[in-house]
């Protein structure tokens, strides 16, 4: 028997002339699902496997086109249930960092020529703690190199953002331009 989508859509409307649901409803379908895939003990996937999925579900068609799907992966990303990786696979771990940030980078190391290279966790590294509460990540900011998909041990992350911070030659990324009224 083939999964259908029906639990999921029950009560949205497609809309009559396109027979597709409208942005708001198929986000929140691609949510369910992506939520329904971690549930299945799948951490990763990429857009294709996931447009085959849907495409192959009874009433898939209602959800949309590639280009939708990338686009309501990439809303996803922005509200970070998911991560995107550089290479275009997805990380259904809601807890993946996405960007970093203040509250989950661990270290930053400089380059050679003053890009950061920051080593980054899920979780914020709180006071009390003498050892690394999870596994890491480690990115540039001046190249963009980065660890991958796969979270590991922080010293293995902190020998790796080591040997890539004194190797590359990136300069920093430029400063935001400040917002003019």
């Amino acid at each position: 028997m083939n999964p259908t989508l029906d639990t999921y859509i029950s009560g949205l409307t497609p809309d009559r002339r396109t027979g597709r649901l409208d942005r708001d409803d198929a986000y929140e379908v691609l949510i369910l699902l992506l939520a329904a895939t971690r549930d299945l003990g799948i951490e990763r996937t990429t857009p294709d496997r996931l447009y085959t999925l849907i495409s192959n579900l009874d009433g898939g068609n209602v959800f949309g086109g590639r280009r939708t799907l990338h686009t309501l992966l990439r809303e996803a990303a922005d509200h970070r249930e998911i991560r995107i990786t550089a290479a275009g696979h997805i990380l259904l771990r809601s807890d993946a960092p996405s960007d970093g940030g203040p509250e989950h980078t661990w270290s930053r190391l400089e380059t050679r020529r003053g890009a950061e290279v920051e080593i980054v966790g899920a979780d914020p590294w709180p006071d009390t703690h003498q050892a690394a509460p999870g596994p890491a990540w480690w990115r540039c900011t001046g190249c963009r190199g980065n660890s991958g998909t796969d979270a590991q041990d922080i010293d293995l992350m902190r020998t790796q953002a080591t040997d890539h911070a004194r190797d590359c030659l990136a300069l920093p990324a430029p400063a935001a331009s400040p917002d003019i009224d």
